[in-house]
């Protein structure tokens, strides 16, 4: 995969991700058990790893080559 394709899907993902957080703090659906655990198991560490592969993608990459 190309490197601007990836970086497109990483920052899709990562604000659907916090579409989703939104909407677990200002909609009705936060009131959902299921809808909880899945925004506190799923989307909250999906939010934080794509937040750290936009930011440090580069150093990662180097590190998995080098190591």
């Amino acid at each position: 995969m190309k490197t601007s394709s990836q970086r497109m899907l990483t920052r899709i993902v990562h604000i659907m991700s916090g579409t989703m957080i939104g909407l677990y703090f200002y909609s009705p659906l936060g009131l959902d058990s299921s809808f909880q655990a899945a925004v506190k198991f799923i989307v909250i560490p999906l939010v934080a790893v794509s937040g750290l592969w936009m930011w440090k993608s580069e150093a990662i990459r180097k590190w998995i080559k080098h190591g």
